[in-house]
């Protein structure tokens, strides 16, 4: 009788394990290829804009020609929100599972990854110091990062760490948003005019550097502007189901990366004239909050929604990677930061220029998507674990 209740218990635990797997294998099916793309391009964006930015302020006539170029990436973080706000109001998640969902994947991870740099940290500084200069200089990073913490600002080789930050803002916010984000008459209204609110104050600040005002120039806004990406996400998924997009979509295609190259040729263009102005470099027009990089994002989005992936030869592998690129985004710095304290860059080339550090972003892609795969296995085979521990005690 024993043997049978274990049987039963055993086939009712597969049973309910294939239903699980199915139902993942069909989530993967219906991902979004074009936008699962878009992900990897503005990973392999995130990293080479993070090698590349070790030139702004070096000596010599090469980094002014990497600082132009560079402005073709400072747009991905912008794509990253913009893909959340996609997505974001679709789901039948609860508010609490979202929560959950952001603490597991996203801040744990992060939390993780501060732990590890920061320990690096200590260790190559005070490597055959002693266990007294180890605990000193650990005592002090560690109370700079609780500082940090609660000033809600990651600063220096944590600073790329701001896109948690922003996340969590945005699903502290998500309770209203999904008011406003809905097929809705009313709350088109209100949402477009948040939004213009937000250009026209990114517009202001945009104007004060362009033409070197002595002056702020500030209007009212609600959203950051990472909220704003967030809603012009969620319009992209109307526009993507519009019939003007579904008849229209290779020209749409074609518009929209021209108007990313606008965006990008603006910002190099605002970039120099600071630079002529001033007579120094200013990283302004870097930052995901002016409005040349926004435009370079929306664009770029719209651009890859236009993509058509059937052949599963190319879909398969591109959904694969795409899964990848949170952990990417988490693990790419941390390599700079070792590379940089361990003067490795030097080590490894004579002399450093423009191929060097091209080498040195596709050494750090290529490391941070295989560490990726190894720490989402890792993350499958808990979920696993736990899943089939709620089946047992469920049984």
């Amino acid at each position: 009788m024993n043997n049978e209740k274990h049987i039963d218990l055993i086939e009712n635990l597969q049973g309910q394990n294939q239903n699980c797997n199915i139902a993942a294998k069909s989530c993967k099916a219906n991902r979004n290829c074009s936008i699962e793309l878009l992900r990897i391009v503005a990973a392999i964006m995130v990293v080479f804009n993070h090698t590349f930015n070790q030139f702004y302020y070096a000596y010599g006539k090469m980094n002014l020609p990497v600082i132009y170029l560079n402005l073709i990436n400072v747009c991905a973080v912008g794509c990253f929100f913009m893909i959340t706000g996609y997505f974001m109001f679709t789901g039948k998640r609860s508010y609490g599972e979202r929560l959950k969902k952001t603490f597991f994947e996203l801040v744990l991870p992060t939390f993780v990854i501060i732990v590890i740099i920061k320990l690096t940290e200590v260790t190559i500084h005070t490597w055959g110091l002693g266990a007294g200069e180890f605990g000193s200089y650990l005592y002090v990073t560690l109370k700079d990062v609780v500082k940090q913490l609660l000033a809600y600002n990651l600063t220096g080789r944590l600073g790329y760490l701001w896109y948690v930050l922003s996340y969590i803002v945005i699903m502290i916010w998500y309770p209203l948003l999904k008011y406003i984000c809905v097929d809705d008459k009313h709350a088109d209204k209100v949402r477009r005019f948040l939004m213009i609110l937000c250009v026209v104050f990114f517009l202001g600040r945009d104007a004060v550097v362009i033409f070197n005002f002595s002056f702020k120039i500030n209007f009212i806004t609600v959203f950051s502007n990472s909220i704003l990406y967030v809603l012009m996400g969620y319009e992209c998924s109307r526009f993507a189901k519009s019939e003007f997009f579904i008849k229209h979509k290779s020209k749409i295609g074609i518009v929209s990366g021209l108007m990313y190259c606008l965006g990008v040729g603006l910002c190099i263009l605002f970039t120099y004239l600071c630079y002529i102005s001033k007579g120094s470099f200013k990283d302004y027009f870097f930052h995901t909050s002016c409005i040349p990089v926004i435009l370079s994002a929306a664009s770029l989005v719209v651009a890859f929604l236009c993509i058509n992936i059937k052949n599963e030869k190319f879909a398969k592998p591109i959904r694969y990677l795409g899964k990848q690129t949170l952990y990417v985004y988490l693990l790419q710095s941390p390599i700079h930061s070792l590379i940089a304290w361990l003067n490795l860059a030097l080590l490894m080339y004579n002399t450093l220029g423009f191929g060097t550090y091209i080498l040195i972003a596709l050494i750090d892609m290529l490391a941070a998507f295989s560490i990726a795969i190894i720490a989402n296995l890792i993350q499958g085979v808990i979920k696993n674990k736990t899943r089939n521990r709620k089946i047992i005690s469920a049984l």
